[in-house]
Formats: C-alpha cells, structure tokens, sequence
C-alpha cells in the first residue's frame, strides 16, 4: 500500500463543497465530510440526490463550483489529478461502458497501474500480469483473464472491475453502484468480495455508492445520507442508517431490518402519502403597542438572513422543497418545452446615424446580447456584439442593466451588476474597438444616462459613499452629477439633488443639439414628479435649473425635440394621458397646448416624433393601436395596423427622418419589429425562434368586482377548450400596483401551460394603469383592498362561468403581486387549492424597514401614521394568519441577493403558515396542501439568466400540475 505522510491524517475531506451544472439548481449544496484511513462508508440517496458526482469529485473527475475537496493529502486545482488517479482505485458503470469489447480481462486490469482502459500505449512486465492474475482470482473471475470482456456476465464485469480498482494498491477505493443491474447471484456474489475487502486490514478505505441498503456489505463501518445535493445524515453507520434518516433520505417511511450485518429496508403500506413534517420554527412572545393595536410578530427572528437558526431554518426548508418539486411528474417535460418556447428575443433599434444598436437572443443564449450594425445588416444575425453578460462570467450571473450610446454612436455608455444585486457600475467603450474607454464607477443602481453632444462628457446619477449617509440609509442619497470623459468620479460636478429628499430618483435628458438639460425627480415610485430644465448654450448652464413644474400632483414626462419644442407626455389634468408641447423658455403648465389631447378611452402610452408627424401609442384596455397626427396641429392622419390585438412601442431616430420601429407581441407571439416608412409597413425582424404552437385563443372578459367596478381580464386558453368543457386547471395571475399595466406580452410560461391543456387568466386590476392614472390610484393607499376584491372577484367569475373550480385554481403573483396572492389566500383561502408567491411583501407592518420599502410608502402608506398603519395593519398576510385554517397549497420562491424586497417576508409567513397548517383543530396533511420555501442563490429580484428563468418556471408549473391537474373529476 502507498503510505500517507500522516496516518491519521483523513483520505478526503470535502469542506463547504457545493457542485452546479444548471445554473440555479445545484447538484451538490455546502457539503461537508470527512474520510479517515480505513474507513468504510456507503453512500445512500435517491435517483438525482448527487451519489455519482460526490463520488467524481472525490476521484479528481469534477472540480467544485464552491468549497475544496481535498484527496489523499491534495487540494483539487492545485494537484495533477492525473498524477493523483494513480493512488486510487475507481469503479462506477460509466467506465465499463468504455471498455472495449475486445479487450481481455487481465489488460482491463493492467491498465489500471497507468489509469488507462488500454494496455496499448505503456510498458507492462511479468510481475504486471501476476499481479493483474492474482487479483481476478481473489475477486472470483480469473478464468476471465485471457477472454474478450463481450463473453463476461455484467456481474463478473463488475468484478473485474473490483479487480482492476486493487492493481495500484490504491489509498482510496470509490465503486459507484457496483452491483447496479445484477441479477440475485450476481449482486450476492459481488457483496461477498467486497464484504471480504472489507475485512482484510490492509486493504484502502473505501467509499461505495448505492441505492440499496441491501447492497451494503458487511464490515462497513460509516454512512453518509444525501438528500437533493445536502448531507442529511454522515457518521457511524449505526448510528446514521436508522428507519427515521432512511424515511427523511428517501422521503418514503420505512422499516428497517438487520440481518447477518446486513440492511434490509422496506416502505411500509401507509407511506404514501406522508405527511410532511415541517422544520422547527420557535414563536417568539412578541407583541407590540402600534398605535394602540397590539400586534404580534412570533418570527421576528427570522428576520436576521445570518443568524445560525435563519440559516439552519432556511437550509431545512431547501431540504424539503426540492424533493418535492422534483418529484412532480410534469417538471422535466415542462423544463424541456420552457427552454423550446424560450425563442429568443430582438427589440427596437436604437439608431445613431448610421448605426443600429439592438439588444438581441438566440434560443441557446443565456442572456439576451448588445450589438452594432450597419443599415445592411441583418438584425438577427449581423453586426457586431458589443457586450455579451454570459462572456462576462462563467456562472452568467452578471447582467446588462441599462446601455447609451453618444450621438455619434462612436461609444457607449453601459451598466452591469453581480449576482442579482442591481448595483450598477457604470463604463464606457469605444464602439469600433471595443476598448474600455472610461470606468467603472460604482455606485450607480437605476442611474439614467445622458450624452453631451461632442460625447466627451455624460451626465449619470449616482449614489453618495456609505461613509456619508446615515446607517441603515445606504441604498438612498443620488445626486445627478457631469462627467467629463477620463477625469476622476471623485471630481465630477454636483449638478443636482443635494439637500433633497433622500428617497429622490433622477432621470437626466440632453436636446439631440445639446442645448437643453431635462432633470426629472420621482420621491420613491409616487405616481408623481417634479421637473427642471436648464440652457446649456447659457453662461451658467446646468447650474441654472428652470422649474417645468413643482409641487404638482402629476406626472410628466418632458422631451425637447429635433425641431426645438419642449414636448411634454403628461397625466396633469388627463388621467389618460396627453401630449402637450410649449417652448422650452416657457416650460411651465399654463403656456403648454395640447397637441396630442387625451382619449376617452385609450391611454397614451408611448409616442414618438418623425420629420411631419406624431406618432403615438393608445392602450385601450392594455391593448394597444398605433396612430399618426399632424406634427403641428396634432390633428388624426392615420392608423399602423399591427399585426394582431398585442401591445406596441414605437422608437425613430432622435435627429428626425420618416421612419418608424414598432416594437409588437402578444400571448402566442414572440418580440417582432415592423418598420414603417412612407405609409408602408413591413417587418424588419423577429425573434430567431418559433413557438411551434397549437392555436390558442385569447378571450378578454368584464367582470365586476365588490363595489360594482367593471374590471377586465384575459383567459387564454387552447381553441378546443371552453368554458363549457370545464372545470380546467386554471392559473389566474396578477399585480396590482406601481402603474404597471398586465398586457397581452409573450411568456414562455403561459404558452407552455396553455398548449397543455390548462388555462391561463390575467387579470387587468386596479393599481395599474390599463385604465389611467385614476385606475392606479384607485387601487393604491387607503384603496389597496380593491386590488384584491379585484383578483377575488377575477377567480369567482372563473369559477362561476364555468372555466374552473376552486380544486382546480390556482393563483400566482411576484413581487407587489406576490403581496396580491398573499392577502388573497389570507382572505380567501377557500377560493383556490394553490399559491405562487414570488418575491413578496407580506409583513406590511415592518415593510419601510428593509430592501427599498421606503421608497414605496406613497404606494401604500407608511406606519408611522396611524391612519395609514391601520390600512396596512388591515391587509397585511403576515398577521392574518389563523391557526386550523385550511389554506391552500403555497411556493414560495424568494432569492438570496434580492435587494428590493427582502426574502425575510416569504420566511415569515412560510413559517406562519407552516404553523397554522399543522395546528388543531383540522390539520392537513403536508403533502396534501405543502407549505413551501424555494429559496436560489446568486440571483436577484430582477434580471437573470435563461437558464435560471426556466429552472424556476418549471418548478412553478410543475408545482401547479402537481397540485391542480390532478385533482378534481375532470382531470385529464
């Protein structure tokens, strides 16, 4: 035997190891172990718990993602793990699966003295071959030594394996599933060679992987349980195969018996379904005096992501959800047609002279890329990429937050964050070389750009140092400042926002002739803002500000065009928007005029500007249309017809000229591009994929909600499914807040569900804009409970038409829709057997105190009113939990780097639920409606990969398949 330089020292040590293939979705998660000389462990776990890839990492054949993995005294990385395979013996299927047929016995087992599967390319002599006879006969298969493998039984090719795995007197034996496809005889025969391995005292310690307790010979002397990629159990093997471990490792309850120092498991009849048992979740004694309510927060605690007992809570609850949502049987279909309907992406070009920037996908990417080209190229597969997120990083964790190019196009003025956090760093690169140019400054989350003229200088926002702002307020305090290319960040000018409110966003804006400098204040996301513009051509320049407007309950959007006017997109005194325009050295309301006036029943939501005419953007009941008007008058010239009843932007060049981009989908149709120049339109590009759809039908239904308000919502659904039909596994999704309209835009997600038999509702609630501001603040502040009379009364028109029934509803939201789901389960969790919520806000109490929840106190109201606290008190899911109600089916899924809304909501009520669910007097079984926490790393509440995005609508999908679908009489 080789000897170790210490003999007490362990033969491999894995330390925080964690393994990814798919991003998102880990095969091995913060392993820790240890094995000592002489040790013999079998490795248990389910199909997909991480057996093998433990075991290729041990063998130098996988290097971690995260963690070290120590062999035989090495760090992998910093060894020649060829060199390191010569002192180990390795057996596993795969292998035998390389083997030539033709080769004999006795060069399979040679070949191991060099780690090779030929006896071709070394040197071998006479001791060579005894040595390789002598161990196919210990192992029981010498008359194997002179015949081709081909003429072998799969057991005694396992055991010419054994055999092979002893010919460099190895200091460390991995067998991965050695008796895996052996008949009876076979296996015993086998589990006899290596119960006699495991007696002698010289021989290697040694690790073997196995599903079957059974195959475990005797003489082994530890275990190791896995459980979806986490160590559940490790240790003496008395003490670590137990009935308990076995049942929580297989996630079936067994009995367990011993006989001749062997383990023979069996499921007993009652265990499926199990009821799931949920992790420990102490209830603090925490009751607070707000405002003269008492209020109770017993998972507090939970608020601390880096307490020990967060950790071990959270680590608990990966260790119960990813089972389960593997084991639903649509998920691997669902993630294979999500990654099929993930067709790729093309948007609207922005255009620079002669340069066309345009962000673009392919299905294959796993972020959507930045190109250039020129007026020849093809959008889809010309030009030049200028930022590619995915060559930024091996694990695609970086992403593109926003981009700018200078008037010229010559550079570009780009932001990219880490890992989901959203914090921007802004560079600049020369658009012909791709050479950095400038940055990266830091800082610079949500920063609006804008270019001087001459491109040697842009005006950003950015954030003050944490240095200089009061603890806890980090993430507030922009100021707009000037940068001149090449100067020092620390030197650029304060051009704006010292002294304000430190909740301020900034949007910052130059003239195409760069005369004129817009600034735009939002206080958090209040449906309002104040508006400034200064004369660049003027002795002080952006040091003088001019008020457009201040103090004014409005939103407006100001723009000065090629032709010198200052145009204003404005919701002042039009609930539905308007365009106004005035000179810009008279900015203020009482000179503007309305060139574009507001619609009674469509909402302006985009526009743009052409040498002679408007072009502008109407939604009518999130369903947009394209028209023209007169660029002086404003008066009607025309209509684009688009290609079907979708949503649309349009786009043209800054400097002016005669065409037109319009950006279109639709439920069932990926990103297209029309161009539209001299009255024709035809398409300039679409996305690079097809959705090979079957055809789908999307219905807009009225409906009133609990005051009478008609509301609208979307059902698609496939043409040979109807009402009549029902009920059918329904999904009804919505948001409900922060102005953001549900249209009819292409999800991957949708079609996937929808071609499948199910239907999808989108329901078009107050707090969005689909019917104007008044719309939004109808649904806002002391209005919020509108909101979700609204869902409820969307899932009770489904139901009562015929589409569904509660055992087949479910409801999904993220986000302020994730709020929207959780006090509709809360209220009503009779009307629906299963819950998505994403990334939500749940503790309305406590909600200003972390991520951006300052920032959104004009949305809801703030706590330390009283007034305003007891709207939220009144709808807040967290405290509405009550003990022994039959809620639904809940999927949490909350992301560690989320700096928006802190994961700390989904715990809180993950836990609540999980209590309340398990409490007298009418428990229901856990698997029967699951509490769940899907919790990923390395990703935020914005911007991911493609990858990442399917993994998690395939657990979503598959959660709702598993949960609705297979339900109720009529399931398919």
């Amino acid at each position: 035997m080789a000897t170790q330089e210490n003999s007490h020292a362990p033969v491999l040590v894995f330390r925080g190891v964690t393994l990814s293939f798919d991003p998102g979705r880990p095969v091995l998660t913060g392993v820790d172990w240890a094995v000592g000389p002489g040790e013999r462990w079998v490795v248990l776990g389910a199909n997909g718990s991480g057996k093998t890839s433990l075991l290729r990492l041990a063998g130098g054949w996988l290097f971690p993602s995260a963690g070290t993995v120590d062999v035989l005294g090495h760090r992998l990385g910093r060894v020649d793990v060829r060199a390191l395979r010569l002192r180990l013996g390795y057996a596993s299927g795969a292998l035998a699966q390389m083997l030539r047929p033709g080769v004999s016995g006795l060069e399979i087992v040679m070949a191991a003295k060099h780690a090779a599967l030929e006896t071709w390319w070394h040197t071998y002599d006479d001791a060579d071959r005894a040595r390789a006879r002598a161990l196919l006969e210990r192992m029981g298969c010498g008359h194997l030594a002179d015949r081709p493998i081909n003429t072998a039984s799969d057991g005694e090719r396992q055991r010419v394996q054994l055999a092979r795995t002893l010919m460099v007197d190895p200091d460390l034996l991995l067998l991965d599933e050695p008796t895996a496809g052996l008949d009876l005889g076979g296996r015993e025969a086998l589990v006899a060679r290596l119960a006699e391995l495991a007696a002698d005292p010289h021989a290697p310690a040694t690790v073997h992987v196995t599903h079957h307790t059974e195959e475990n010979p005797p003489g082994f002397t530890h275990a190791l349980l896995l459980r979806a990629g986490r160590v559940l159990a490790a240790g003496p093997l008395d003490d670590t195969v137990t009935a308990a471990a076995l049942s929580a490792c297989f996630d079936t309850t067994v009995t367990l018996e011993r006989r001749n120092g062997r383990f023979i498991a069996l499921a007993t009849p009652e265990s499926v379904p199990r009821v799931m048992s949920y992790p420990p979740a102490p209830r603090q004694d925490i009751v607070e005096d707000i405002h003269g309510h008492a209020v109770a927060d017993p998972y507090r605690w939970l608020e601390d992501p880096d307490d020990p007992a967060t950790r071990a809570w959270s680590k608990a609850q990966d260790e119960l959800v990813r089972p389960y949502l593997d084991r639903q049987p649509a998920r691997a279909g669902f993630a294979t047609r999500l990654r099929e309907l993930s067709v790729g992406l093309v948007s609207q070009p922005a255009v620079r002279s002669e340069r066309f920037f345009v962000m673009r996908r392919i299905p294959d990417q796993e972020h959507a890329v930045l190109v250039v080209l020129s007026p020849a190229d093809d959008p889809l597969t010309g030009g030049r990429v200028l930022i590619d997120p995915s060559a930024l990083s091996d694990d695609d964790t970086i992403t593109l937050d926003g981009w700018l190019p200078s008037p010229d196009g010559t550079l570009l003025a780009y932001l990219l964050s880490d890992a989901g956090d959203e914090e921007s760093a802004l560079s600049v690169m020369a658009v012909d070389t791709g050479e950095p140019v400038d940055g990266p400054i830091d800082r610079c989350r949500y920063s609006s750009l804008a270019w001087t003229p001459d491109g040697r200088g842009l005006y950003y926002v950015r954030r003050l140092p944490p240095s200089e702002v009061p603890a806890g307020e980090e993430a507030f305090h922009r100021r707009v400042l000037f940068h001149r290319l090449g100067a020092d960040p620390q030197t650029d000018e304060l051009v704006f926002g010292d002294g304000r409110d430190p909740t301020a966003y900034y949007a910052v804006q130059v003239s195409v002739d760069g005369r004129w400098l817009l600034v735009a204040e939002h206080l958090g996301t209040a449906p309002r803002n104040d508006a400034w513009i200064a004369d660049l051509a003027a002795p002080d320049g952006h040091r003088r500000l001019v008020p457009i407007q201040e103090g004014i309950d409005a939103a407006t959007y100001a723009h000065v065009g090629p032709d010198g006017r200052l145009y204003l997109h404005t919701d002042l005194d039009a609930p539905r928007y308007r365009l106004a325009v005035t000179d810009p050295e008279r900015p203020q309301p009482e000179h503007w005029a309305d060139l574009v006036p507001e619609d009674g029943d469509g909402v302006l939501t985009d526009w743009c500007l052409t040498d002679d005419a408007v072009v502008a953007v109407r939604a009518n009941h999130g369903v947009s249309r394209v028209t023209t008007h007169d660029r002086e008058t404003g008066a009607p010239s025309g209509q684009i017809a688009l290609p079907g009843l979708g949503v649309a932007g349009v786009t043209a060049r800054p400097e002016g000229g005669d065409e037109v981009w319009i950006g279109y989908q639709d439920f069932t149709t990926p990103a297209q591009v029309w161009h539209h120049q001299a009255g024709i339109t035809t398409l300039w590009a679409t996305a690079p994929g097809s959705p090979n759809l079957p055809p789908i039908t999307t219905d807009q239904v009225t409906y009133r909600s609990a005051d009478g308000t008609e509301v609208r919502m979307f059902v698609i659904h496939r043409d040979d499914i109807d009402a009549a039909g029902g009920p059918h596994p329904t999904v009804l999704y919505g948001y409900g807040g922060f102005q953001v309209s549900q249209v009819p835009a292409y999800s991957a997600t949708v079609a996937a569900w929808v071609e499948r038999g199910g239907v999808w509702a989108v329901a078009c609630i107050r707090g969005g804009t689909e019917e104007g501001e008044a719309w939004h603040r109808d649904g806002m502040r002391e209005h919020k409970q509108h909101c979700f009379d609204d869902f409820i009364a969307a899932g009770e028109t489904l139901i009562a038409s015929g589409w569904t029934a509660p055992d087949r509803l479910g409801i999904y939201g993220g986000s302020n829709g994730g709020l929207l789901v959780g006090a509709t389960l809360t209220q009503r969790p009779d009307l629906m057997r299963a819950v998505v919520c994403s990334a939500p806000l749940l503790d309305m109490v406590r909600y200003e105190r972390f991520g951006l929840g300052r920032t959104w106190n004009d949305e809801y109201g703030t706590a330390a009113d009283p007034t305003e606290f007891g709207w939220l008190l009144s709808y807040s899911p967290y405290h509405r939990v009550a003990a022994g109600t039959r809620y639904p089916a809940v999927l949490f899924t909350v992301f560690d780097n989320d700096t928006r809304v802190d994961p700390l909501h989904a715990r809180k009520l993950c836990a609540a639920l999980q209590w309340a669910t398990s409490r007298p007097p009418d428990p229901i079984p856990g698997d029967g409606a699951p509490i769940l926490l899907r919790r990923e790393e390395n990703v935020g509440h914005g911007g991911r990969s493609v990858s990442r995005t399917i993994s998690l609508a395939a657990d979503v999908l598959g959660f709702f398949d598993g949960t609705i679908r297979t339900k109720g009489p009529n399931a398919p």
